[in-house]
Formats: structure tokens, C-alpha cells, sequence
């Protein structure tokens, strides 16, 4: 918020940060169509509060989930966590 009797001052650094957070709203990915004839990649992060998968195909976007575990971490199943190296 600008109060009243204050600079406001915009610089580089400012710029530079909105630049990045305009980039980062505007441009999602887009999901292509899978090829059955190439590879699939799956990227998996799981964590005590949540999981995600994403599922790649040449660095492409195929299909994206996310889930948020309501469960406190001592009753989450083990077999949600399979997908870490």
C-alpha cells in the first residue's frame, strides 16, 4: 500500500520482480496428446502434506496430479511415498 507522505520508488529490482511473476501467471503449461509409439516419463514429490505427479513425454506435459493428505503423517500409507528414488 502507498501511504500518504511516502516515496514510492520503482526500480530495476521491481521491475525485474513483476516481470517474473507476470511470465509466471500468464504462461501455463499446456498438456499435449500422448504418443504411445515414445516413452513416458513420471516425476513424482511427496511430502507429510501432499503429493504430485506429473506425467512427460519428450519434456512435454501429458497429464498432471495433485493432492493435498488430510491425514495427519503418522496414519499416511507408506505405499503413498513408492514414487521417491
Amino acid at each position: 500500500m502507498v501511504k500518504k507522505d511516502v516515496y514510492f520508488s520503482w526500480w530495476e529490482k521491481q521491475e525485474y520482480g513483476f516481470q517474473q511473476l507476470k511470465e509466471k501467471l500468464t504462461n501455463v503449461p499446456i498438456p499435449v496428446l500422448p504418443d504411445f509409439s515414445k516413452t513416458f516419463e513420471l516425476e513424482c514429490d511427496s511430502s507429510g502434506v501432499g503429493e504430485d505427479a506429473v506425467l512427460l513425454q519428450a519434456g512435454h506435459q501429458i497429464a498432471y496430479f495433485s493432492e493435498n493428505l488430510m491425514m495427519p503423517p503418522s496414519t499416511t500409507l507408506p505405499m503413498t511415498k513408492s514414487c521417491l528414488p
